[in-house]
């Protein structure tokens, strides 16, 4: 999937509120209620759709409807406008990124400090972002980021 389609969700995610993702989730009837139950988060649900292609990186207009009877114009209005501007950004971004050389040892303090500092919401959006098949389960941040 498009790295662009991923953080375009996880924005949205992002700017939901509780009710929103029960709003959402009441009226996404493709997927089966007792698994929308175990889903807590916006980009869960997200996930959820696009594994069931409810939705697809080319194709959001499920979600965009699901938002306007959800009354946020707000976000429907970041997918539609998203599009080119989520590419530029990106393509920018690898334009002017140069080669970094660390030594080891300081990016192996870096790598247990990152470890220490993150939480497990902060793990579930580097995995929902990275695309990574599989749920969460309880793996140590730092076997993540090592891998």
């Amino acid at each position: 999937m498009k790295q662009e389609t991923r953080l375009l969700l996880k924005r949205v995610s992002d700017q939901l509120c509780e009710s929103d993702l029960q709003n959402l989730k009441y009226l996404c009837k493709e997927i089966p209620v007792v698994q929308l139950e175990k889903l807590t988060t916006g980009f869960a649900l997200f996930e959820c759709m696009l594994q069931k292609r409810i939705i697809a990186p080319d194709n959001l207009k499920r979600l965009e409807e699901l938002l306007e009877k959800t009354r946020r114009q707000d976000l429907v209005r970041l997918i539609k406008m998203s599009g080119t501007d989520v590419n530029l950004e990106t393509e920018s971004a690898a334009k002017n990124m140069s080669p970094v050389t660390v030594p080891d040892m300081k990016f192996k303090s870096f790598l247990h400090q990152l470890n220490d500092e993150l939480t497990r919401d902060n793990v579930e959006s580097i995995l929902f972002l990275l695309d990574l098949p599989g749920e969460f389960d309880c793996v140590s941040a730092l076997t993540l980021i090592q891998d």
